[in-house]
């Protein structure tokens, strides 16, 4: 098993805490894109399929990102 190191520990834990922020800004587009699409006056299915669409991308991005780095891991 590998030694932790205060310094190792805290790069960790600032590689969490900029991919948390990388989801907080990127969960801001489904926010966006809704409230455009609404002044497009699209119909509201085809809007909230979109909205869910994009957010399901943001979500798989944060996972993905998060395993690459190897910082978490999720048991699915």
């Amino acid at each position: 098993m590998k030694e932790k190191t205060i310094w190792r520990e805290v790069w960790d834990r600032g590689k969490w805490i900029l991919i948390l922020l990388a989801a907080f800004v990127l969960s801001q587009f489904p926010l966006g894109l809704s409230a455009w699409l609404t002044s497009r006056q699209l119909p509201l299915l085809q809007s909230g399929l979109l909205v869910r669409a994009l957010s399901i991308v943001v979500f798989e991005v944060f996972k993905i990102g998060s395993r690459k780095t190897k910082i978490a891991t999720f048991n699915l």
